[in-house]
């Protein structure tokens, strides 16, 4: 079992979306899930693979898609049925797997695996599951193959259709009326055995056996027979043809969040039939409300009455202060010469976004700076404190810093002090000691200045979409509330937070909403160039452009691949003296097993060694490319989750296209 990293709870954003500590707390709950499955599969042998939105998000992403909340896996249907029988007896204590079998209520055409079968707030649940108390987990589709035949199969699709509105009428009229008598019930009972080949048993739930007869017709089609496999609801009773089975028979596990998980070896195919150019991504797409657990708050309170307890996902309330014009600070005790500006970093990790600032501030000689990295504290289930972190180490070394030990700044009373961290004590798994919140600070300074410590993508005006309900966690909260100025990156960034602001405070005016201006990329990037000094030139001017050629395209090109590889390198070779060439293939091919070929197998590996020997470019595993490209130009290769953070930071991308 991969262990879960210790900063993994963590806010944080991707490709421009704030994903809050809540959500990585439900991800990293579906993935202990996840685990439990997938040893049970090892166990018997079975099969299974990322399905959906988690295919795209381990290709495209190297994990959940950002703006998703579920973990979806596909099985074919001798595999399904194999799994949904051992589980029952397999699966941890507490766990749960249901489908149309285990439960009558039960609507869908595959089975769910989750960590409890209602909310839990026993210790020992929020111990194991990270102080989440909500039910969550996996969905595991099921895929089976289509008949060749496309008259019979649009037969087969027609009639799965009709019985399962059957099964919906019938379960309103009958199975949900407590067996009162309906004057249509004889006569939709009679239609559906007819149409479905097979007997009613009018004293047990309808609608699940009509659902489970649908099921064994969907199952009908031998694998001997078939060219296609097809995952029949919703895809194949919609009209949707299916794809060649061959394209799941082979399997490989390619990084997933801090684990691996299988997917099918020809998953770029998979991947563009169904979503077409699929590096390209909707931030607002998904097929269900988001985040899940919200509305299992709702039947938590329809149910008892109560509120969620607060410190699980805590939330500012505003009071009487929040609309006060806030008081000049505490007098200076002491005379000065130079104004005094303190920065308050949160993690030396977000020393970038407060770079620009501090550099500014540097060059005005009429200013004194001080830089005082403070501790934050990790929370335990309840809001208790587990451990403290002081990272000034993680800071650029170059930064003069002072220990925030021998500095009081009620004393010192600093002109201005710029923030980073905006949640003091409403926040779910971190916090900061209430000596530093911003509720706090107010009272210390003549003026208190909020520079988040992310950076976000614009997005569309209105409530509905999943970014504006995220703004609860960064955009509501102290920092914001409480600053005298808030900077943002853009104007449109700064029309989001007015409305969530005016929402959040019922259409009173809040001090704040006057103290927001904006300062963008560019205008930051261009302060830190024309302040930064000039240093010697660089020994290396040419550009940088990276390779990564990965599974997918060996699969799908078989022997070609090679032979465009070997194309690709002598390309590059010949651009040697303008061009930095970086050839990073994904990690698995190294893996023989992954390769059906041994004598192919064996010629990409020379092709390795002949290229590292040649030293005309440079060779990096997988594992040690290292996070930031921003020194690099340019990607070329097969569509992955290097290819988009090459998109993220603007830079071209050219993908590899196998002739």
């Amino acid at each position: 079992m991969h262990e879960m990293p210790g900063d993994y709870l963590f806010d944080e954003v991707r490709c421009g979306y704030y994903i809050p500590t809540m959500m990585k707390k439900a991800w990293a709950c579906a993935i202990k899930v996840l685990h439990e499955v997938d040893r049970i599969c090892k166990k018997h042998s079975i099969n299974y693979f990322a399905d959906w939105g988690s295919l795209l998000g381990a290709v495209r992403h190297g994990g959940f898609v950002p703006w998703d909340d579920d973990l979806d896996i596909t099985m074919k249907r001798d595999d399904y049925r194999k799994f949904c029988k051992i589980a029952k007896k397999e699966l941890p204590k507490g766990y749960i797997i249901e489908n149309i079998h285990t439960n009558p209520d039960f609507e869908l055409f595959l089975a769910r695996v989750t960590s409890n079968e209602f909310i839990c707030f026993s210790e020992e649940y929020l111990q194991e599951f990270y102080g989440f108390p909500y039910r969550t987990g996996i969905d595991v589709f099921v895929i089976d193959y289509e008949n060749p035949d496309e008259e019979e199969q649009k037969n087969t699709s027609d009639r799965c259709k009709r019985l399962i509105a059957y099964g919906d009428m019938l379960y309103e009229s009958c199975d949900l009326n407590n067996g009162k008598k309906d004057t249509r019930e004889d006569k939709l009972i009679e239609e559906a055995q007819k149409l479905g080949d097979f007997f009613i048993d009018r004293d047990r739930p309808i609608r699940q056996q009509i659902y489970i007869r649908v099921e064994e017709i969907f199952a009908g089609v031998n694998e001997s027979s078939a060219h296609n496999m097809i995952q029949m609801f919703p895809m194949g009773i919609s009209g949707v043809k299916g794809l060649k089975k061959e394209y799941y028979d082979k399997l490989i596990r390619i990084p997933f969040e801090y684990t691996d998980i299988p997917v099918p070896g020809a998953y770029d195919t998979i991947l563009k039939a169904r979503y077409g150019e699929y590096m390209k991504y909707n931030r607002n797409f998904g097929a269900h409300d988001y985040p899940f657990y919200e509305a299992q708050k709702k039947s938590f309170k329809r149910s008892t009455g109560e509120d969620i307890p607060d410190f699980f996902d805590p939330l500012m309330r505003l009071s009487d202060e929040c609309f006060k014009e806030r008081e000049k600070g505490i007098e200076n005790p002491g005379k000065r010469d130079k104004k005094l500006i303190v920065f308050l970093p949160y993690r030396g990790k977000y020393w970038d976004k407060m770079q620009p600032f501090h550099d500014r501030e540097c060059a005005n000689p009429e200013n004194e700076v001080a830089v005082i990295p403070t501790p934050y504290y990790i929370k335990g289930v309840g809001g208790q404190i587990l451990e403290e972190i002081y990272d000034p180490d993680e800071f650029p070394e170059e930064l003069i810093m002072y220990d925030y030990r021998q500095i009081n700044l009620r004393e010192l009373h600093p002109d201005v002090i710029y923030i980073q961290n905006p949640y003091d004590e409403y926040h779910a798994h971190v916090t900061m000691a209430p000596a530093y919140y911003a509720s706090r600070l107010r009272e210390l300074t003549d003026k208190l200045i909020y520079v988040p410590y992310f950076e976000l993508k614009d997005f569309p005006e209105g409530k509905e979409s999943q970014e504006y309900f995220c703004m609860r966690h960064y955009c509501t909260v102290p920092g914001v509330i409480y600053a005298d100025e808030i900077i943002l990156s853009s104007d449109s960034m700064k029309q989001r937070y007015m409305e969530k602001l005016d929402e959040f405070s019922g259409g009173r005016k809040l001090p704040c909403m006057n103290k927001i201006t904006v300062m963008t990329h560019k205008e930051r990037r261009t302060v830190a160039s024309c302040i930064s000094k000039t240093g010697d030139a660089a020994s290396d001017t040419k550009k940088k452009v990276v390779f990564r050629n990965t599974v997918s395209s060996l699969y799908e090109s078989g022997e070609k691949v090679l032979e465009k590889i070997r194309s690709v390198l002598n390309t590059f070779e010949e651009k040697q003296d303008d061009i930095t060439f970086i050839w990073s293939p994904q990690k698995i091919l190294s893996d023989g097993n992954v390769w059906e070929d041994d004598t192919l197998y064996h010629q990409y590996e020379d092709l390795v060694e002949e290229y590292k020997k040649a030293g005309w470019g440079e060779y990096v595993v997988e594992d040690e490319f290292p996070k930031s490209v921003d020194d690099m130009a340019a990607y070329y290769g097969d569509p992955c989750e290097l290819a988009l953070r090459f998109v993220e930071e603007k830079k071209p991308v050219m993908l590899m296209a196998v002739l």
